[in-house]
């Protein structure tokens, strides 16, 4: 499997079908000796903006630290949660019960609910 190719940016999607995200980074292991193992991928702006480099990330960071509804962020999920298809990822959880919708909870809640017929 190639990480980089299979993996990164892919639809993630909880076991009913509905869109969480999408993978922005993947978190390794390594234990002495050992070869490395991975054991987590990340969601969220912070693991997206560490992408394009440390300076971006740390800016990132800070700003969802102040302002970010999603905590924690990065969110990471358990290798072990994930199923790989053809075209997505599911994991194995309900999307209400992650954290990573909480902007769009957030904004639901007090920008769309308030605009005539959203």
């Amino acid at each position: 499997m190639n990480l980089v190719r299979d993996c990164l940016d892919n639809r993630l999607l909880d076991r009913s079908g509905h869109p969480v995200g999408h993978i922005d980074g993947i978190v390794m292991t390594i234990e002495g000796d050992r070869q490395p193992r991975i054991t987590a991928i990340e969601v969220g702006s912070v693991a997206q903006a560490r992408r394009l480099g440390p300076r971006v990330g740390r800016w990132v960071e800070r700003l969802s630290t102040r302002w970010g509804r999603m905590r924690p962020n990065p969110y990471r999920i358990a290798w072990s949660a994930l199923t790989f298809g053809p075209h997505d990822v599911r994991v194995d959880a309900a999307a209400a019960d992650m954290p990573v919708l909480a902007w769009e909870r957030w904004l639901r809640k007090h920008v769309i609910s308030r605009i005539p017929g959203g």
